[in-house]
């Protein structure tokens, strides 16, 4: 096994109950609750407890005119102009919980590749986001004046999420390794260097798409549960809309994060208690300082960034793309809220769809992947450009009354655009896989981690600072468009394929390939690949 070269002792093979396991915490770390219950639970108190900037002495919101201005104080005292917009102050705080992830990852990123460093980080981060998402309801009575409050709760919520996406996905390369059927192929003297890479490659990028099947799967059953629940008949008020069901009360939103809470906890109990003691990394070294170790270990990297300048181009090409769909993801999030007037009913039912859609899209995308021979990269390409165009939809809302997300109708059918997120989050994380040195991956995907706080805190600023000076949210829909456009071509005329070349020839100490070296070399090998994208990839 390659890993005896790695590390201090061989990786255990994967059993079936530690992959079913693990396929099954992901299922209850779906994210439902952050892009859905916990944004509107803020909105929803925000309002309540904000002011109208043309009345700024009386507290309080039309929750039945969402879309007229609502500010919330930052201070102990409202005057005209004092305060900010709630859209943007939801933008705001997702976006300081970024940083934070983006300065822990910094810190503490390197070290999961040390011992069981991963397994007690993803614990800790998991009781925290669940714990954040089950104390909302302890607000339930609230009249709006403590929203500050479930700001906190949603920061760390989403601090608790993040870390346990980033170092949870770090043991996917291992656990795919260390299929039976891939370690046999290791040990076949038989195969070549290229067929071992195929079976490497063809087993990394089904276990991403089961992984993220199994998210969906996840987010499809709660969402389903929910929804059924929301229609039960509910006599008492206050309601949100026009309807007399448990869905249509605020009380809802509460009992939904709760929910979530709790369903993700229970079902991460097995992915812990069944993980063997031989699924660790090396000790951690003598004399080492903890928390400066990752800074220097990331410092060193950067500094080996030509063996590794695939890897690092397609981190570059991350940024751009992983601000551009998370940031959507919480614009749409509060579009939805303000247009539905925080009916969780109608939200939890299009959670629903874009689960499901979700759900379909990865299996269509591994069907044509596995059928037509498509690398991982034509497909990110694929589902990339499908994803811009609805950005350029969501433009025209700027200029538009009645089109451009401006309705339920059209919120409806962007629910279906989880087709193509779910294609991205598979091979995205397939792609990354396949570029990752070994022994590496907790460190690789902590920069990964780096990398998506880093961009992801970054757009909600520059939105929310724009929605805030021109009180149109809308705003921000061109701004998405033009990041996923220059990802998109990012993507296309760099050659992914070099990387393992390259990675081959720096193992057998040999150098990179000649022909990259030189700027000719690189302006032939893009206009080739311009010229024969499709043929190239599908081969």
């Amino acid at each position: 096994m390659t890993e005896k070269h790695t590390t201090e002792q061989a990786q255990p093979p994967v059993t079936k109950l530690e992959l079913y396991s693990y396929l099954l915490y992901y299922c209850g770390d779906n994210g439902h609750t952050m892009y859905s219950y916990m944004p509107t639970l803020l909105q929803y108190m925000a309002y309540r407890g904000g002011f109208d900037p043309a009345s700024p002495t009386t507290r309080g919101c039309d929750l039945n005119n969402i879309l007229n201005p609502c500010h919330v104080s930052l201070s102990s005292h409202n005057s005209i102009g004092d305060g900010i917009p709630v859209s943007s102050m939801v933008l705001y705080v997702q976006a300081f919980s970024f940083f934070i992830q983006f300065l822990l990852f910094t810190t503490f990123g390197a070290l999961a590749d040390f011992g069981r460093t991963n397994l007690y980080i993803v614990i800790g981060a998991t009781i925290l986001a669940c714990t954040a998402q089950i104390i909302p309801v302890t607000l339930i009575n609230d009249d709006g004046s403590h929203w500050y409050i479930m700001a906190v709760l949603m920061f760390l919520a989403l601090v608790g999420y993040g870390a346990t996406l980033v170092f949870y996905l770090a043991a996917y390369p291992r656990l795919s390794d260390n299929l039976p059927i891939v370690r046999s192929a290791f040990r076949n003297k038989y195969l070549s260097q290229d067929e071992l890479y195929n079976v490497i490659e063809y087993w990394r990028k089904t276990l991403s798409v089961l992984l993220v099947a199994a998210c969906f799967s996840g987010h499809f059953f709660i969402s389903s549960l929910l929804a059924g629940v929301s229609f039960l008949p509910w006599p008492t008020g206050p309601f949100l809309t026009d309807g007399h069901t448990l869905g249509d009360t605020a009380l809802y939103n509460y009992i939904g994060t709760v929910v979530c809470g709790v369903y993700w906890l229970l079902l991460s109990i097995p992915f812990f208690v069944t993980q063997p003691s031989g699924r660790r990394g090396p000790s951690f070294p003598k004399n080492a300082c903890r928390l400066t170790f990752g800074w220097k270990t990331i410092i060193l990297t950067l500094k080996d960034m030509r063996r590794n300048r695939y890897l690092f181009t397609y981190l570059l090409a991350y940024f751009l793309f992983a601000d551009a769909l998370s940031t959507m993801d919480q614009l749409t999030a509060i579009i939805i809220g303000q247009i539905t007037h925080f009916s969780t009913q109608q939200q939890t039912i299009m959670g629903l769809v874009f689960g499901g859609s979700n759900l379909c899209g990865c299996a269509f995308f591994h069907f044509i992947s596995k059928h037509f021979g498509l690398s991982t990269k034509a497909i990110l390409i694929i589902n990339l450009s499908a994803v811009t165009l609805i950005t350029a939809y969501g433009s025209i809302g700027i200029v538009s009354p009645t089109i451009g997300f401006k309705s339920r109708e059209e919120l409806w059918a962007y629910c279906t655009s989880g087709f193509f997120a779910g294609g991205i989050m598979a091979y995205q994380t397939a792609m990354l896989a396949q570029l990752i040195p070994k022994s590496k991956e907790n460190l690789f995907f902590g920069i990964f981690g780096i990398v998506s706080r880093a961009s992801s805190w970054m757009g909600p600023v520059v939105i929310g600072a724009i929605a805030q000076r021109t009180g149109n949210l809308w705003t921000g829909w061109p701004v998405i468009c033009g990041i996923h456009t220059v990802a998109f071509w990012w993507h296309v005329v760099v050659t992914y394929q070099w990387a393992q070349v390259v990675i081959q020839r720096f193992r057998n100490g040999l150098g990179g390939p000649l022909v990259e070296s030189t700027l000719s070399g690189k302006v032939i090998m893009g206009l080739q690949w311009l010229a024969f994208f499709l043929l190239s990839d599908i081969q």
